[in-house]
């Protein structure tokens, strides 16, 4: 692998990764960040295109890097001054965004079951990660996600999904309501809302469609009527009466593991 040697913040190679936490930097248009070993180490063997990583120079030992990829080495102080904020990782990696593909390429085809899951206004990059997480452990085949929810790229959401999100086929969408009737009309998905309602079917009763769609909403204000009236059914999971919500990314985990013990059930070997 080449190991370029950089020890000023003013290479332009490094534009990529200046300031993290502008998320509306032009460098870093069709491009997303990984940090730490784990989540680069991810990346690395993820079907995405790296462009290129950054790596403390005490740092080299932690990643296997595959021999074409460009790495840049740099002393640890200079990444922190380069990123903006103190960072104990020392790699970091750019990965390039690809075109968007159409729906209908990412659906299962009808004679197979097949899982999604559908994040609605999820506004908030840690519980989109930790949906993300539990989408990977269980074996969901594509997750939907409205562009007016966190970006599943981003490195917070990268982070707390462990880089599990890279594994995934995701679609992320302006149209959220078109798109979930052409999930049940042109790809036979039985579409489930998750609600927080006293007078909806509860969780344990729920059985497991074929080709299955669980649909998440915001933490604070739901599912939008839209999105509800293009769901076949709705479903909460019953709680403690003291109690009036439970975080989308446990109930998603909870949802997630009910549904992969029910008949038809995509997650098994």
């Amino acid at each position: 692998m080449p190991l370029i040697h950089i020890d000023s913040l003013e290479d332009h190679r490094l534009r990529p990764y200046l300031d993290l936490r502008n998320k509306r930097l032009p460098t870093r248009a069709g491009k997303f960040i990984a940090e730490g070993d784990l989540v680069v180490g991810r990346l690395l063997e993820s079907p995405y295109q790296v462009e290129s990583l950054v790596v403390a120079d005490n740092q080299l030992h932690r990643l296997a890097i595959p021999e074409q990829t460009v790495v840049y080495v740099t002393p640890h102080t200079l990444i922190e001054s380069l990123i903006g904020f103190k960072f104990h990782r020392g790699i970091l990696g750019c990965g390039i965004r690809p075109a968007a593909t159409p729906l209908n390429c990412l659906v299962a085809p009808l004679e197979q079951p097949t899982t999604v899951v559908v994040c609605a206004t999820v506004h908030d990059p840690e519980n989109l990660g930790g949906i993300l997480r539990n989408c990977a452990a269980f074996g969901v085949d594509l997750v939907v996600v409205s562009t007016d929810s966190a970006d599943p790229l981003s490195r917070r959401v990268l982070r707390v999904s462990m880089g599990t999100a890279l594994k995934l086929k995701i679609y992320q969408t302006s149209q959220l309501a078109d798109d979930l009737r052409r999930l049940h009309t042109e790809f036979a998905i039985h579409l489930a809302a998750s609600v927080v309602d006293p007078c909806a079917p509860t969780l344990d009763t729920a059985g497991r469609p074929r080709r299955f769609g669980l649909i998440l909403g915001n933490e604070r204000t739901g599912l939008s009527p839209a999105v509800l009236a293009a769901s076949q059914s709705r479903w909460t999971i019953p709680m403690h009466p003291h109690a009036d919500s439970l975080n989308v990314a446990v109930a998603s985990g909870i949802f997630l593991y009910h549904f992969s013990n029910q008949g038809a059930s995509p997650f098994a070997p």
